[in-house]
């Protein structure tokens, strides 16, 4: 069984998850502060800094988040391919981590969108499988009917899955209806 667990401590809050009895995470977080992980905005190219290989995006006014330039190479929006990043452009970015200190947020292009079962990435292809599922099987299974299924959704199979731990076992009603 799993479960978390929030409570108030010393003006933060802290949630542990629980799975069959383990501490399986903690998480602590000052009060009143809003978590931007997973929020997906449109950002401003607004400086390129060769020498850290990043750019500073505008994703909000007088709001500003890090951009690794590896990320671009990685992750580029359909169209640009292996061209150059510059100054003025817009870009359709994830945070992917909080602002810590005087550090700006970390954003990517790389979209992901987890669900119950499935974890769609559309900065990446293939389906890939939670590491806690083994049966070979039962994987090359769940890839023939998600392939299927993607394909007739999204054509060519412009994205990527990740098959979930919960997955493993699901109905395949259930999965093509979260796909």
């Amino acid at each position: 069984m799993r479960r978390t667990v929030v409570t108030r401590l010393s003006g933060s809050l802290l949630a542990a998850e629980e799975e069959d009895g383990r501490i399986t995470g903690l998480f602590l977080e000052p009060e009143g502060t809003e978590s931007l992980v997973g929020r997906i905005y449109v950002g401003q190219v607004k400086s390129i800094v060769k020498n850290i290989q990043a750019a500073f995006l505008e994703f909000g006014p007088g709001r500003m988040c890090f951009y690794p330039l590896e990320d671009w190479e990685k992750h580029p929006l359909p169209g640009m391919e292996g061209k150059a990043l510059r100054e003025g452009d817009s870009l359709l970015v994830q945070i992917g981590k909080d602002a810590v200190k005087t550090k700006a947020p970390t954003a990517t292009t790389c979209l992901t969108f987890t669900g119950q079962y499935l974890v769609l990435m559309a900065g990446k292809r293939g389906i890939c499988f939670s590491s806690k599922i083994r049966d070979g099987a039962r994987k090359q299974a769940l890839k023939e009917l998600l392939t299927e299924a993607a394909e007739s959704e999204a054509a060519p199979f412009s994205f990527g899955l990740i098959v979930r731990t919960n997955g493993r076992a699901a109905p395949e009603e259930a999965l093509h209806s979260e796909l």
